[in-house]
């Protein structure tokens, strides 16, 4: 049979899961309530001006390094440059030749 510590313990973990639960999702929803505040249309905006901003710095730079973009810049001192910038060499990229096991 069922003794009476057994059915006090059984309740004890009930119990305890019960708190758990309750706790857990008053703790989700203050967190998706703080989430819902946070998100407005004018942070998403600044996250996508961002994300726009840094990509196009990437593609320039890269560009640049390349040598594909040439256009008018300004030097420090304010005065439009329109020279492209000192050449560098290409680099080239020689490939070793590709290893083989079966030799």
């Amino acid at each position: 049979g069922t003794t009476v510590a057994g059915m006090f313990r059984r309740l004890f973990w009930f119990v305890s899961g019960v708190i758990a639960g309750i706790t857990g999702m008053a703790w989700v929803k203050r967190r998706a309530a703080e989430m819902r505040e946070a998100i407005t249309f004018e942070s998403v905006m600044a996250l996508v001006k961002d994300v726009v901003v840094a990509s196009y710095q990437r593609v320039v730079l890269a560009l640049a390094r390349n040598g594909l973009f040439i256009g008018a810049h300004r030097d420090i001192d304010g005065t439009e440059n329109t020279s492209p910038s000192p050449a560098r060499p290409a680099r080239r990229h020689i490939a070793s030749r590709p290893h083989n096991s079966h030799r």
